[in-house]
């Protein structure tokens, strides 16, 4: 039996079955001087202010972003770098933008917005596929899982706790980074859109 096979597959099948929608890729701006240990360190923190900025007083009862968290480190081990698939617990722009806003601003290794991609999921299964293969290779370590996080309460979210949400959110995230994420993210599905029309017509 192929180990990695079934290993990769099932994590395809719990993306795919789960109420993940959106994919992220957090870069640095430069991957190849950030340690694994200092990665961790700094996702961890970055998701964890994520959670304080959305849900409040709420992150500390448990109640955080649904999110599975890979690290990569790209075909030479040089570009060290985090995929995630996330489920929206507000508007799904408004999080993508409020995500990428705040990594860009997170720290110094952080990457600027344009070179990160966090966008709507279009196929769970082919994001899972994509961001599940490096499991079972050499380059591949569980400094991304270590930041994941499953609150089953957000599933049950009512419209009155999104837009509480959101508001916390707009009221965290200043409103030029915002403006300058949410063209980012209309730029990145533009992009995502001609890469898919390309393939259609090869």
């Amino acid at each position: 039996m192929n180990w990695t096979k079934v290993t990769k597959n099932a994590w395809q099948d719990e993306i795919a079955s789960g109420s993940y929608d959106v994919f992220g890729t957090l870069k640095f701006i430069d991957g190849s001087c950030v340690s694994d240990t200092k990665a961790t360190g700094l996702w961890g923190a970055y998701w964890h202010k994520v959670d304080r900025v959305i849900f409040g007083h709420g992150a500390n009862k448990g109640l955080g972003v649904n999110r599975w968290c890979f690290d990569e480190l790209g075909e030479c081990t040089e570009n060290r770098h985090l995929h995630f698939v996330a489920q929206s617990p507000m508007c799904t722009e408004t999080f993508c933008a409020a995500l990428n806003a705040i990594w860009s601003d997170f720290c110094a290794d952080a990457a600027p917005m344009r070179h990160n991609f966090i966008t709507p999921i279009r196929c769970k299964r082919d994001t899972g596929g994509y961001i599940v293969k490096e499991i079972g290779d050499h380059r591949f370590s569980f400094s991304g899982l270590k930041c994941s996080h499953k609150s089953s309460a957000q599933s049950e979210t009512t419209e009155l706790e999104k837009t509480g949400r959101l508001h916390r959110t707009l009221a965290r995230v200043p409103d030029n980074r915002m403006n300058e994420a949410l063209a980012v993210l209309e730029w990145q599905i533009a992009e995502e859109q001609r890469r898919l029309n390309q393939r259609s017509v090869y």
